[in-house]
């Protein structure tokens, strides 16, 4: 394809809403727009191949952006991943995260245990719970899973850990776009926990800063 003689467009509305929800609201349809126009089209390419979901990113101000400019693309029939610190926190799967990390933690704990397998994050299914029971020899493998992840946090870090557990979730969850968003959180989670665990002492200080920051995790969205 021919290099584009223009890579940077700025579009202009003569009439715009009077509003500014209004505004907003239409600026993250026509960005959807032309997302979805250039994943259809034949024309634009990098290099010798069409251009991918993969290959376009945007950059937005808020958590509530985002998560709209998400269910447009949806809307459109095109994936899309986000992720943003400020809305990572306020998840389904850190709050799974939380819970997997205490057993981690605390793998000597079968509350502890029985609350992770329950989480989609290690997916144990429901027979499975009531087949294991309060039998601590049923659970025995999953103790010993979580003892070794534990000992590796010690050694290696969070952020490893982490990696662990999407290795464990991956098969499972790719099979979907909304599976590939999952991995993404937890990997920028992995992450922001790694950051923080070199500025803390110990495991009971990261797991404290990361329930707070569940708690204060929709903020940043306002």
């Amino acid at each position: 394809g021919e290099i584009c003689a223009a890579p940077l467009v700025i579009h202009y509305l003569d009439d715009p809403p009077a509003a500014q929800p209004q505004r907003r609201a239409l600026a993250l349809q026509v960005c959807a727009n032309q997302i979805a126009a250039l994943l259809q089209s034949r024309a634009h390419r990098i290099g010798d191949e069409r251009v991918q979901p993969a290959d376009i990113g945007a950059l937005l101000p808020t958590g509530n952006d985002i998560a709209r400019l998400r269910d447009e693309l949806r809307e459109r029939g095109g994936p899309c991943v986000t992720s943003s610190r400020s809305s990572v926190f306020d998840t389904a799967i850190a709050r799974e995260l939380q819970i997997v990390l205490y057993a981690i933690a605390y793998p000597a704990e079968l509350g502890a245990l029985r609350a992770a397998a329950a989480t989609r994050l290690w997916g144990a299914s429901f027979s499975e719970l009531q087949r294991w029971g309060d039998d601590v020899a049923q659970w025995q493998p999953v103790a010993d899973t979580f003892r070794s992840w534990s000992q590796q946090w010690a050694e290696r870090g969070i952020l490893h850990v982490v990696g662990r557990l999407i290795d464990h979730l991956a098969p499972r969850y790719l099979q979907s776009m909304a599976g590939e968003r999952v991995l993404t959180d937890l990997r920028h989670l992995g992450e922001l926990l790694q950051a923080q665990s070199e500025k803390l002492t110990g495991v009971e200080e990261l797991l404290s800063w990361f329930a707070q920051c569940r708690l204060d995790g929709a903020a940043g969205d306002n």
